[in-house]
This record gives structure tokens, C-alpha cells and sequence, in this order.
């Protein structure tokens, strides 16, 4: 983030510290009970969920771009681009989570075998 000084610094204000917080915070506690969660269960059976993050954050693309688009937008025009911009976000979140957890599982494949 340092070449990108040159471009100028905004510091935060009042409710934008309040947001850092709230997300370093939310990144910590999840990391921790992420840790703790592989030191108590086998590794192959809690890494698939790590990848379920874009899945539990699609349902907030939409009504959070139809918001930032209809308050710094063009009257109609920031409203309809929120939607479809939130829509577009959405799905892509969901498509690259699918693939994510295919990845993720594709080395135990070769046990499926043994459940047919």
C-alpha cells in the first residue's frame, strides 16, 4: 500500500474507525475459532467451510449496491446499476465459491468410489 500513498491519504473518520473495528475485529475472532476448529476436528472436514464465505456474504451484494448506488448515483440510473451490479457480485460470488470448494475437495475424489 505504499506506492499507492503517492495517489493521496484519506484518514478516517469517527464512523470509518468504527467500521475498521468492526471488520479487524470480526477477521480475528474468525481466524481464532477458524484455528480452533482445525486443532479439535480432522483438517478435511473444516477447510470445505472455509470456503463457504461467498455463499454467506451474497445476500448482502445486492441491497448494499442498490444502496451505494441510489445515494452517490444518477437518480435512476445509480439505482438500476446497484441492482445490477449487486446481482452481477452475487452471482459471481456463488460461481467462484462453487469452484472453490470443488477445488478444495477434488484430491478426495478418489475415495468416492468406496460410497457408490
Amino acid at each position: 500500500s505504499v506506492p499507492l500513498l503517492g495517489l493521496g491519504f484519506h484518514w478516517p473518520n469517527l464512523s470509518e474507525w468504527i467500521l475498521l473495528g468492526g471488520v479487524t475485529a470480526g477477521a480475528f475472532f474468525g481466524q481464532v475459532w477458524l484455528t480452533r476448529s482445525i486443532q479439535n476436528a480432522p483438517v478435511a472436514s473444516v477447510l470445505p467451510f472455509a470456503y463457504l464465505t461467498p455463499v454467506f456474504a451474497a445476500p448482502f451484494q445486492i441491497p448494499y449496491h442498490l444502496l451505494q448506488g441510489t445515494l452517490y448515483g444518477p437518480p435512476v440510473v445509480g439505482t438500476v446499476g446497484g441492482v445490477f451490479t449487486g446481482t452481477f457480485r452475487t452471482i459471481s460470488d456463488l460461481v467462484g465459491g462453487t469452484f472453490d470448494m470443488a477445488a478444495s475437495l477434488a484430491p478426495y475424489a478418489k475415495y468416492a468410489i468406496f460410497f457408490i
